[in-house]
């Protein structure tokens, strides 16, 4: 899978902390299309595709082409247990495993 940034626009990125909780929220929002260079919409509509077994109404939100990848950073239980982190895909959580491989991976090429 190729990604081409012709077809990736309006890119934002913030992370915000949050004081009472001892967690931090990261977020990357932009808008895929097709474009002369690539097909990054179609390909991201491929992915949650297969991701939601041809039900993508869960992850699509109403403005084609928007993403927002999220993850959420909680304090470790205790200071030798690390962080725990919580993945979202257009707000709706996204759990690490095999299913959702292909989602993790189109994040990554972007994040490349």
């Amino acid at each position: 899978m190729t990604i081409s940034f012709t077809g990736i626009k309006n890119i934002g990125a913030m992370c915000v902390p949050d004081r009472d909780s001892n967690s931090v929220f990261y977020t990357l929002s932009m808008q895929v299309t097709n474009d002369s260079d690539g097909n990054d919409l179609d390909k991201f509509e491929k992915v949650i595709n297969d991701v939601t077994n041809n039900h993508p109404e869960k992850f699509l939100v109403p403005y084609k082409g928007a993403i927002s990848f999220n993850v959420v950073e909680h304090p470790p239980e205790d200071k030798f247990s690390g962080s725990t982190y919580n993945f979202y895909l257009n707000g709706t959580p996204l759990k690490i495993d095999d299913k959702n491989l292909k989602a993790f991976s189109y994040m990554a090429k972007i994040f490349n």
